[in-house]
């Protein structure tokens, strides 16, 4: 029984840059039983992701890379306001002030 069904899928980006292609002409089924997980070498201008440390990667977060929760649990701390978890993205890798990311 087919539960997942994807064919000649194609989805591009565009940006302030141009177009960036994510995925071309891929396809696949899913049948009932089976898992599917996606494997594969992190690059990101031709450098792997994978061994770098935490300082090497918060160099690149934001700047480069990103990632966008879709579910509001996963995507925010309920901790802190909204608007201090965006300041920080700010400041660190904007090099503001907290009172000029604000603004």
């Amino acid at each position: 029984m087919v539960l997942m069904k994807v064919k000649d899928l194609s989805v591009s980006y565009r940006t302030f840059k141009g177009d960036v292609t994510a995925v071309q002409d891929f396809s696949m089924t899913l049948e009932k039983g089976e898992s599917l997980g996606l494997v594969g070498e992190v690059l990101v201008d031709g450098k792997d992701l994978v061994p770098m440390s935490y300082e090497e990667l918060r160099e690149v977060r934001w700047r480069k890379i990103a990632l966008i929760n879709q579910a509001a649990m996963n995507a925010f701390n309920p901790v802190y306001t909204i608007g201090d978890q965006i300041c920080e993205v700010i400041t660190v890798q904007g090099g503001m002030t907290k009172k000029d990311a604000l603004v």
